[in-house]
């Protein structure tokens, strides 16, 4: 089996990135902007992600990956400063194991989304819902969530 590639990253009220289209990705992808326009959130979304699935916590704290990535980030910096706090983060990343020559909605074999609840005035970040989808065509799946 191939290794999964990230296909798009959807976002809502994360810092200052807002994607409710899916942002597709390839294997090379540029990011061109000007300052301030989201190209460093963009990779640190990404370094979220890829935070709360590798990083290994220190085990006598009782923490887990996510809540460790969490923590990196903050809450007084990952949640968009237009926003009103509390507030509610969402994530969607969607990998795939197949070629790019299949159609969009057959190529998904896997998307996580994450939910957080952020409230700046009590500086906490929680992680309300975790789901995992997976499956050729995600749009018809129903998971039942985790929540936290």
């Amino acid at each position: 089996m191939n290794q999964p590639i990230l296909q798009f990253i959807v976002t809502q009220n994360y810092k200052n990135l807002s994607l409710s289209q899916p942002v597709e990705l390839n294997r090379l992808n540029i990011f061109i902007g000007s300052n301030g326009s989201g190209k460093s959130n963009f990779i640190s979304c990404l370094k979220f992600l890829k935070d709360c699935l590798t990083t290994i916590p220190d085990e006598s704290r009782g923490v887990s990956s996510f809540e460790d990535a969490v923590s990196k980030i903050g809450a007084d910096r990952i949640l968009d400063s237009s926003v009103e706090s509390p507030a509610v983060i969402n994530f969607s990343y969607c990998f795939s194991q197949t070629s790019s020559s299949e159609s969009l909605h057959e190529k998904f074999s896997t998307m996580l989304t994450l939910t957080l609840f952020v409230d700046r005035k009590k500086n906490k970040v929680i992680i309300s819902q975790e789901c995992l989808f997976s499956g050729q065509n995600l749009s018809k799946l129903h998971s039942p969530p985790f929540y936290y």
